[in-house]
């Protein structure tokens, strides 16, 4: 599996049907909040004894994975821009979440945690993961720019990262602080002229307490009142529904599977985020499967697959006629895995305001 991220904002999956990780809502104010319900608490438990934000998880699995040779780095180039590649080792392979290189990059996570965990708090932020991350990549994306574009002209290396010469001026008085904690995932960068002075390297902050970086993030996910991937999946799919990407069912020439590609209709990140708010809330009750006025991860995700299932089942139903067992074997299921997810997006359909989840050729089964 290939994936791909911009070299400024290095994020090698984790995009979310093709618009990248999109900013989570502010964090709220310290106020008086009413009692959660379960689904949430149950959320909020579970996150606490982890030590870090759900989406920090995979930040961190990601740099996990490279030094546990899951996962491959590589950077290629785009017109004038360096584009970090991931490269899953294992994808495919059957028994992938039982190999050993798999479960070890897995529990490198708490490894992991007292590196990325910036102010010494015991609990590693969404921000904190990201930051950490971004390090990590930097280490190996500066030394190959360097030795391809053959400078170290510190403008010229900002411009192939697509980031600020104040920005990697910052990089550059962080990221050895790192190095000194671990230089192999961390190896020293090569010095660059032209680099303006950044500062002292930033003082890591007298130690906060884990309760207060964790209540903020509990604040933040109940005002939302959805976990914090869920969120990042619901602003991929308003995205696609306000037209800003474009998903569309794909046929392997392969396999003789169909799958789906995505394509970003609006390219600013920004502005996709802006068109994609909007519809945010429509699709939020929409998830709330279970009436509890919280959106777990597997709602969202569940609230995904169907709206991919709908369009998929109609293409296929269009490209190569409506023989159940057929479109079946086309996805890649069986005949009554797909009878039973068409009766749920069915279900999903009668209440969807909307042409979001139109109603489904019927196929014989």
């Amino acid at each position: 599996m290939l994936l791909r991220a911009t070299a400024r904002s290095v994020r090698p999956c984790f995009l979310c049907f093709g618009v990248g990780i999109l900013a989570l809502a502010a964090v709220a104010p310290a106020i008086a909040l009413p009692p959660p319900p379960s689904e949430l608490q149950s959320y909020l438990d579970t996150i606490r004894k982890a030590g870090r934000s759900e989406l920090a998880w995979g930040e961190l699995l990601t740099v996990s994975s490279v030094k546990e040779h899951v996962a491959l780095v590589s950077f290629d180039k785009f017109g004038e821009v360096y584009v970090a590649e991931y490269q899953d080792r294992f994808c495919g392979v059957p028994g992938h979440a039982q190999r050993p290189e798999v479960i070890a990059a897995e529990k490198g996570i708490d490894a992991l945690r007292p590196l990325a965990d910036f102010d010494g708090s015991g609990f590693v932020s969404t921000e904190e993961a990201t930051r950490f991350k971004n390090l990590f990549e930097l280490g190996r994306a500066i030394p190959y720019v360097v030795a391809h574009e053959k400078t170290t002209t510190a403008a010229a290396l900002a411009r192939a990262l697509r980031r600020s010469v104040d920005e990697l001026a910052a990089a550059y008085a962080e990221y050895p602080a790192l190095t000194a904690k671990d230089r192999d995932l961390f190896p020293p960068l090569p010095p660059l002229s032209g680099l303006p002075p950044a500062g002292a390297a930033p003082r890591r902050p007298a130690a906060t307490s884990a309760d207060d970086d964790f209540q903020a993030f509990a604040a933040q996910v109940q005002n939302a009142g959805m976990s914090e991937s869920a969120r990042q999946e619901l602003l991929g799919l308003a995205a696609v529904r306000a037209g800003a990407v474009e998903m569309r069912p794909r046929k392997d020439p392969e396999s003789g599977l169909y799958g789906k590609e995505y394509r970003r209709i609006e390219k600013d990140a920004a502005r996709r985020q802006a068109l994609a708010e909007p519809h945010l809330a429509g699709l939020q009750r929409l998830a709330d499967f279970d009436g509890s006025g919280f959106v777990t991860s597997e709602e969202a995700a569940r609230l995904i697959r169907l709206f991919v299932l709908g369009r998929q089942v109609a293409f296929i139903a269009r490209q190569e006629g409506t023989d159940g067992p057929t479109v079946a074997r086309l996805l890649g299921r069986r005949p009554e895995e797909l009878a039973t997810q068409l009766a749920d997006y069915a279900r999903l359909a009668e209440r969807a305001p909307g042409d979001l989840f139109p109603a489904a050729p019927a196929l014989r089964f």
